[in-house]
């Protein structure tokens, strides 16, 4: 009986792990989260003279740069670690989706289905003022999504100690997240003992016994965080209000998602028409949960939108709008589970005979898995040769991920800059900062191609206005475009073309600056350079 049951949920488990691994080689994307372990281990060591990077990671406490850090120390690449990193989040989400449905429908099958479909679709309620991350670089926003996910997946399937597991796990990993969940967990208890009269102490016992299995790792984690914290810069407070004013990509959104809002208040009326319907309470701590969850971050989101003021500037650095986008993931799993339930009370759906399609299950499963990898999702439409092409594409593309047969130009380039010996910064584009850290193990003066650290770390707020007026000439109170937080290449290509050798020497040694590695179009005025066909590594010192 035992070893039928475990065949059973393997049966529904497996397809969950292999889409999940596909994943992680197809949408490989480096993950930025290997920064902070790059730093941490001293794989890549920084010079003094500048904190703006490396406060990032020695003044921000998350695991996941240390867990970075254990697997470099191990010797595990680069790409392996972004590789486990998008392989989690990914299972996180698929899990969390598929015991959500399991815990509302009791449908093992829909619990499946759904699950598929929300990683494949990557279906939602949409963003807000933050994406819905699925495949990205940015491990922190997409873990902590798929990390809530998981968590309402558990509290829905009555799993309470591991939804306290992932409760801390979310503390230490997202600290805003985490302290939101906390909070949601202690106005769901107050709630149930005032208004509902209910005895789920004993639950809300397993999800405070979760919750302290992780206390000594995460102490010995903040531990480890507080022992290695670097001294702030100093910093002038009107640098970081300009900042906030003209760069941040995340808290000047005054537009309101009003679809967004429309289908929270969908998911609420059909929780509460579930829960009067039914007036069962297998469910109860999760549907409070995601409740006081929508009802309070739509308030804030709201609050914020109307009358920004009324935050104070340490709760606008923590971008409290973020919080609204936590249940747009499990949004269209609980309504479909919802609606599932009532087909079943009411006898609406077809008399399907499962037990016959059971046979079947696996072969149609495989197909369909092939037909994914294959991309053969407009098949009509498509020519057999175009069809053959993708193919050959996309097994072509899950080679390289492997072998990376398509970089070794790259590569070379790479090489040669980790192995020479330089103990400056490196200027870096929009496209060479990733891998100037992460490949060539060399230390870059800012990051273009994002630096939205600096409300979580104001006192960098300086140094970064220094660095963008001085080195890229692009004026900190105006630049080009407001609130990207990037600097965009064709800002700056032009004025790295002119300046002379000469100019790069003086800003070499004011700013102890070792290279500057450029895409290979761009012509600077130096001569000691190393060339690839991407890019361009232009030497001073």
């Amino acid at each position: 009986m035992n070893s039928s049951k475990k065949y059973i949920d393997l049966y529904y488990i497996l397809p969950l792990i292999l889409l999940s691994f596909y994943y992680s080689i197809d949408k490989f994307t480096l993950q930025s989260a290997v920064d902070g372990g790059l730093v941490l281990s001293q794989f890549v060591e920084f010079p003094k003279n500048f904190s703006n990077v490396t406060s990032i990671f020695f003044n921000g406490w998350t695991i996941l740069h240390q867990f970075s850090f254990v697997l470099l120390k191990l010797n595990f690449s680069v790409n392996s670690i972004s590789m486990i990193f998008t392989f989690i989040i990914i299972i996180f989400y698929a899990f969390g989706i598929f015991y959500l449905t399991l815990g509302i429908s009791k449908s093992r099958k829909l619990a499946l289905i759904l699950s598929l479909f929300v990683i494949i679709t990557r279906e939602s309620f949409g963003d807000v003022d933050y994406p819905v991350l699925f495949f990205s670089e940015h491990t922190y926003g997409a873990f902590s999504l798929a990390s809530f996910t998981l968590l309402v997946g558990f509290l829905s399937n009555n799993n309470f100690k591991m939804a306290g597991v992932m409760s801390a796990l979310l503390f230490a990993t997202h600290l805003v997240v985490g302290v939101w969940v906390i909070c949601l967990y202690i106005f769901c208890y107050i709630v149930s003992q005032l208004l509902f009269k209910d005895n789920n102490k004993i639950n809300y016992k397993k999800i405070f016994l979760g919750i302290s299995f992780l206390i000594i790792p995460l102490l010995l984690s903040f531990i480890f965080f507080r022992y290695n914290v670097i001294e702030k810069s100093f910093f002038h407070l009107s640098d970081f209000q300009i900042y906030l004013n003209q760069w941040d990509a995340h808290r000047n959104i005054f537009s309101i998602n009003y679809d967004y809002i429309g289908k929270t208040f969908f998911l609420l009326t059909i929780i509460m028409i579930y829960i009067f319907y039914f007036r069962n309470k297998n469910n109860h701590i999760m549907f409070l949960f995601i409740l006081i969850s929508c009802v309070g971050s739509m308030i804030i989101y709201l609050l914020y939108k109307f009358l920004p003021n009324l935050f104070p500037l340490i709760v606008i650095r923590a971008m409290p709008t973020r919080l609204f986008l936590l249940h747009s993931v499990v949004g269209y799993p609980i309504i479909i589970s919802i609606l599932f339930c009532f087909s079943k009370k009411t006898k609406f759906y077809p008399n399907i005979n499962f037990n016959y399609l059971k046979k079947y299950f696996l072969i149609i499963f495989i197909f369909s898995f092939l037909f994914l990898i294959l991309g053969v999702g407009g098949l009509v439409k498509k020519t057999n040769q175009f069809y053959t092409n993708k193919i050959e594409k996309r097994f072509q593309k899950l080679t390289n991920t492997f072998t990376r047969q398509d970089k070794i130009d790259e590569d070379i380039f790479w090489k040669k800059i980790h192995d020479i010996e330089l103990n400056g910064y490196f200027v870096t584009t929009f496209n060479s900062s990733g891998p100037t850290l992460r490949y060539g193990k060399k230390p870059y003066l800012i990051n273009t191609s994002y630096f939205d650290h600096v409300p979580y770390h104001p006192y960098t707020a300086t140094e970064v206005k220094l660095i963008i007026e001085d080195v890229y000439e692009i004026p900190f109170k105006s630049p080009p475009t407001k609130f990207l937080a990037v600097l965009i290449d064709d800002w700056f290509k032009e004025t790295f073309e002119k300046r002379s050798i000469l100019d790069w020497k003086m800003l070499s040694n004011k700013y102890n600056i070792s290279g500057i590695i450029v895409p290979s179009d761009w012509n600077l005025q130096i001569q000691e350079k190393i060339i690839s066909k991407k890019f361009t590594a232009y030497i001073l010192n």
